[in-house]
């Protein structure tokens, strides 16, 4: 059964009640969480109102006043409370559940210290911390003589142009943890991961800096909601 076809119509939200929770619990546990929409799922994170409506007819008003779950998941619990009928125990609730799934997904995608770096397992690290974040941040990944994954760092917040960031702020973690190449990473929360014009000045003035002290530029990685892009398949490294 699809999650469409499950789903409530709204007109009959106030007959509902803890007979729609109980329906929900079982479906889950019969058929899988992968079966079920959005707004059932989060309608079990609820768990029983207090306000009148039931939690699936709240939780399909609540996703589209935020634009849907990508944007749900971007708020702090504190961001949840302007939501009407959303108290702080649910508001927190949601937020330790989106947290709970950001942890996984990220402990899915760590950088094993024996296997060497590929642009695909730099934009899975990357996609997992940086695709939905609403600021940029820039990473350093730094790699040994076998191109095996050593350290990450975070070395700007607020944007690769808006950072001002210098090739000297970029190379001190490469230098300290004596690198024989590294990686930068950044993400753009505009969705598109195309490189601008401040990436490509900012990466060309980099590897000109790391060539003077001998260790490699290998790759710059931009992730975005709309994937991923290489420096160095594009041609620009």
């Amino acid at each position: 059964m699809s999650p469409s076809a499950r789903t409530i119509v709204p007109g009959a939200h106030h007959s509902l009640g803890d007979l729609e929770l109980e329906r929900l619990r079982q479906l889950v546990q019969m058929e899988g969480p992968a079966t079920s929409s959005d707004d059932e799922l989060l309608a079990l994170v609820f768990g029983r109102r207090v306000d009148g409506s039931t939690p699936l007819f709240y939780a399909q008003n609540l996703l589209r006043e935020c634009g849907g779950l990508s944007n749900l998941a971007k708020l702090p619990s504190g961001g949840l409370l302007k939501y009407a009928g959303l108290g702080v125990a649910q508001a927190t609730r949601i937020s330790a559940t989106f947290e709970l799934g950001r942890r996984a997904a990220r402990d899915s995608t760590r950088l094993s210290p024996r296997v060497p770096l590929t642009k695909e397992r730099v934009a899975d690290w990357a996609r997992t911390r940086l695709a939905g974040l609403d600021h940029e941040e820039v990473w350093v990944l730094c790699v040994d003589a076998q191109s095996v994954h050593k350290s990450s760092w975070q070395v700007g917040r607020g944007g690769v142009h808006g950072c001002a960031l210098l090739a000297r702020d970029l190379l001190t973690p490469v230098v300290r943890d004596a690198a024989s190449g590294f990686v930068l990473v950044h993400n753009h929360p505009s969705g598109d991961p195309t490189p601008s014009q401040e990436d490509i000045e900012l990466t060309r003035g980099l590897q000109a800096a790391a060539t003077t002290i001998c260790v490699p530029l290998l790759d710059h990685v931009v992730v975005a909601s709309g994937g991923a892009r290489s420096f160095f398949e594009l041609g620009l490294l």
